[in-house]
């Protein structure tokens, strides 16, 4: 489970997002959907470390997200933003190239990446 309690971001002087509360339980989808300069891309930035918060806590089951080293965590998590930087490929390639990292083997690769 994911859990995120009492997060601000701020650019400069400015707060882009405030969250209270935001609980996200194993197996469950989250759409992060609103207009721009609501904060989306910031939340998802905070929770793959790729963005230092302002203020709050984050917890993946039940262990602080700084607490777990942020390469070894940031390869276990997939981010897309709205303009993903892909390689000039094909799609399957773009999807396969994650699981690739990942170090799969080549069926599972071929079956994960053939879904898409």
């Amino acid at each position: 489970m994911l859990e995120v309690n009492d997060l601000q971001v701020r650019r400069g002087e400015r707060a882009v997002l405030d969250v209270d509360h935001l609980e996200v339980m194993d197996g469950e989808v989250l759409a992060v959907i609103g207009p721009n300069g609501a904060g989306k891309s910031s939340l998802l930035l905070v929770i793959n470390r790729l963005l230092q918060p302002a203020q709050g806590r984050i917890t993946l089951r039940g262990k602080p997200l700084e607490d777990e080293n942020g390469l070894k965590f940031r390869r276990r998590i997939g981010l897309v933003l709205q303009e993903p930087l892909l390689m000039d490929t094909s799609v399957f390639n773009n999807a396969a190239m994650g699981l690739r990292f990942r170090k799969l083997p080549h069926k599972e690769v071929s079956r994960r990446a053939g879904d898409c």
